[in-house]
Formats: structure tokens, C-alpha cells, sequence
């Protein structure tokens, strides 16, 4: 739909039907998803729980306080000289 249609789909979708050839992309259980499948077992943090994945290396709370810690950029332009009074 996006893309643009392959050799055959727009046979495919004129003798379906707009509508019902959307349904069925949009259908979970229409869909062939062998190839995702076997692609996702070489990712193996998928395979564990939540209880066994490891933890974070950073929680979105320990970014914002490391980055309140970070003394604010000064801009090349005004470094050496002193704040105005």
C-alpha cells in the first residue's frame, strides 16, 4: 500500500476488493511471519523474561539526574570572558 504494488497485486486487489484487501493486511493472523520468526531467534535477549532480562544500563531517572550534575555549556564565543554584572 505504502510502497507501491508488486507484479500481481493490482489483479490481486481488483478481484478482491479495496476494502477486504486492506482487512487482510491489516490482519494479524493473515499475515506469514516464518521469516520474522526464524530471524528473531538470533536475538536472544527476546527469549527472556522479564524477570531474568538484565537490568538497564541507565533508568530514564538516572539520565536526568546525571545530566542536572553536568555544569551547562558555555558557547565557544563566551568563554574567558566574565558574566555581565
Amino acid at each position: 500500500m505504502a510502497y507501491g504494488p508488486r507484479p500481481g497485486d493490482v489483479d490481486r486487489v481488483a478481484a478482491l476488493g479495496a476494502l477486504k484487501w486492506i482487512d487482510q493486511q491489516l490482519d494479524p493472523d493473515h499475515r506469514d511471519n516464518r521469516v520474522l520468526t526464524e530471524r528473531e531467534r538470533a536475538f536472544t535477549l527476546l527469549s527472556l523474561s522479564v524477570t531474568t532480562s538484565p537490568a538497564p544500563i541507565s533508568t530514564p531517572s538516572a539520565r536526568v539526574a546525571s545530566a542536572s550534575a553536568t555544569p551547562p555549556l558555555t558557547p565557544p564565543c563566551a568563554r574567558g570572558r566574565t558574566p555581565p554584572t
